[in-house]
């Protein structure tokens, strides 16, 4: 084989192995423990090695460089030196190697994945996962399940999906909305796959509704407003865009008023009652500006805040904010409040 075809097998495989991350990650609880996020780290490796191997292939190697690349080589240039003046070595490594590996996958995926064809594999490889952990959120929603797979999550209200926290699985559900709307409504697929799109589209809208987070629904909603606000002033996508913008706004209609969980979260905040989780939660605010009060600048250091916070913790919490684990199977969300006496 020549040097383009073996260019081309090398491309394929960066796209199988940045697809395999993308999709491994969400499932695996986002990657946050140890091992699903060595794998994570095994195949971003792989990656730079077959990019490497582009650059020996090719006779005119070319690196593509728009202005965000600045931005990202100035922000891992900052966590690196964060990190050799990090009071604590071994977290900031751990959060120093999370940033190298999510600026490798940038730069390879910017330079080796702008086609066409390689965008919307990705992007519908993205939608249709969406709609499979959106599908699974809205199960565990009807049947009152908090296992997310071997693990027991700990939340009063709604779902999560293949995460711990039901807002974790808002922000990434609320991510892929607007994509795979936009593919609906402007793209060149085929009518069958943009049938497809939207359908996983209305999924998605429903596990977002079975998360029951409220910063979840105000930021979908500020998404979509200006979503429809765009696509309401293009003519060739005004009428598609207003009879989807109908179909949502009715199903957020007939659904947010008869559910009992979303009233039960939204109701004392449209009443004005108080509740102790609001009130705790700007406490937490208030001990966060006073951890970042101690360097303004520069921050306390690369994933230092859990350890920060200890001595500004406020006598209602009796635990830390982080996910703990209680045992090898069940994992709390939720800090524990106690009243002080």
């Amino acid at each position: 084989m020549n040097r383009e075809t073996w260019d081309g097998w090398c491309e394929r495989g960066i796209l199988g192995l940045v697809l395999a991350i993308l999709v491994f990650g969400p499932l695996a609880i986002g990657a946050t423990r140890a091992l699903p996020f060595l794998i994570i780290q095994g195949l971003t490796l792989g990656v730079v090695l077959l990019w490497g191997a582009r650059f020996w292939l090719s006779s005119r190697p070319q690196l593509l460089w728009p202005p965000i690349c600045w931005a990202v080589v100035a922000f891992t240039g900052y966590a690196v030196v964060r990190y050799f003046n990090a009071d604590i070595e071994y977290v900031a490594r751990q959060e120093l190697i999370r940033i190298l590996v999510y600026a490798c996958l940038f730069f390879a995926i910017l330079n080796n994945l702008h086609r066409q064809e390689s965008t919307q594999i990705i992007s519908c490889t993205l939608v249709f996962l969406a709609m499979a952990i959106a599908g699974l959120a809205v199960f565990q929603f009807l049947t009152h399940s908090h296992r997310v797979w071997y693990f027991e999550a700990s939340h009063d209200y709604g779902a999560s999906g293949t995460y711990i926290s039901r807002n974790h699985l808002g922000g990434f559900l609320e991510m892929l909305l607007p994509l795979g709307l936009a593919y609906t409504l402007t793209s060149r697929l085929k009518p069958v796959t943009k049938v497809f799109l939207g359908y996983a589209s209305l999924v998605i809208l429903a596990g977002i509704a079975v998360t029951i987070s409220r910063g979840t629904y105000a930021s979908t909603a500020v998404a979509l407003a200006l979503f429809f606000g765009v696509m309401l002033f293009h003519r060739t996508y005004r009428l598609p865009a207003l009879v989807l913008l109908v179909v949502v706004v009715a199903a957020g209609a007939y659904y947010l008023p008869k559910s009992f969980p979303v009233q039960a979260r939204l109701k004392p905040i449209l009443a004005g009652a108080g509740r102790l989780e609001d009130d705790v939660r700007i406490v937490l605010w208030k001990s966060a500006i006073q951890v970042w009060q101690q360097n303004p600048w520069w921050g306390v250091g690369p994933a230092h805040y859990d350890y920060r916070f200890r001595q500004f913790r406020p006598a209602m919490i009796s635990r830390r904010i982080t996910a703990v684990s209680t045992n090898r199977k069940v994992l709390s969300i939720a800090p524990a409040v106690t009243m002080p006496i």
